[in-house]
């Protein structure tokens, strides 16, 4: 993650999207994309908040991969 911090914590989906945006170190992957629209979802109530989580962890994931 960009930032003083390695890891961050987002407690809502309103600090989600603040990380997505702001702090993550790459924004070109899939899952990267499928997140930030999960995100985009749950907050506009198109999906349950609960749903979103799964996405950011293959978000995660995917950046996990591409860093090895």
């Amino acid at each position: 993650m960009r930032g003083p911090a390695p890891r961050k914590i987002a407690w809502t989906l309103g600090d989600a999207a603040r990380l997505l945006i702001n702090a993550w170190p790459r924004d070109d992957g899939e899952e990267y994309v499928a997140a930030i629209k999960a995100c985009d979802d749950a907050l506009s109530g198109k999906m349950a908040p609960e749903q979103f989580p799964e996405a950011l962890l293959r978000a995660a994931d995917e950046l996990a991969v591409s860093s090895e």
